[in-house]
């Protein structure tokens, strides 16, 4: 539960728990609020940490979780609930590898685990577009294709639908980014990549 209120199912992968729906929370865990930026000009200039609802729009968030910039993540106030973390790129590395990615495909950037239906396992069966490439859920993650929002040229909204993506609170190193993890409607692997702190992603949580 976080300090809102909110519940989550919980799921175990290998030796991690990991929350199996996406993050909601308004609040840090010392009850400082998180802003809730609407506005495209705004939010591609931030430097702080900031939400939104895809398009603005409650009942998106309500469904999907909310969409969050990188500085939201890795803020030291805490955005999961007491007891659990924003995952590190290692953390993911570890559910992947549970879940088959060979070991000379973990620290590869791109889609990875494809022949082993890695990102298959981890998808919904609902909500995506076709053809929602191998999805059966076996892993219990439960991932949705919540999209994303640009924080580099416009502040739009994009890919509901066709793409989940998870921020780690690993810096990529270069160009302002930090990685993250891709599902995507069209394949079966998980992509890792690096992309602007300031886009809004989904955040899952992982158990201390």
């Amino acid at each position: 539960t976080d300090i809102d209120g909110n519940v989550y199912p919980t799921v175990l992968i290998g030796d991690q728990c990991w929350t199996a729906a996406n993050l909601k929370a308004a609040h840090y865990n010392d009850g400082s609020e998180i802003p809730n930026v609407t506005n495209n000009t705004d939010w591609r200039f931030l430097n702080t940490g900031a939400w939104c609802n895809y398009e603005n729009n409650t009942g998106l968030g309500a469904t999907y979780g909310k969409l969050y910039n990188w500085f939201a993540a890795v803020d030291p106030r805490g955005i999961c609930p007491l007891g659990w973390h924003v995952p590190t790129d290692a953390e993911w590395k570890l559910l992947e590898s549970a879940l088959g990615v060979p070991a000379a495909e973990l620290n590869n950037a791109g889609v990875r685990g494809e022949a082993q239906n890695v990102g298959g396992k981890m998808k919904a069966q609902t909500l995506w577009n076709a053809p929602n490439g191998g999805a059966t859920n076996e892993s219990g993650f439960s991932g949705l294709p919540g999209g994303a929002r640009d924080g580099f040229s416009s502040g739009a909204f994009y890919s509901l639908g066709d793409y989940g993506n998870w921020w780690t609170t690993t810096d990529y190193g270069q160009f302002n980014y930090g990685w993250y993890r891709r599902l995507s409607y069209f394949n079966t692997g998980v992509h890792r990549t690096g992309y602007y702190k300031r886009n809004g992603h989904c955040i899952r949580c992982l158990r201390d």
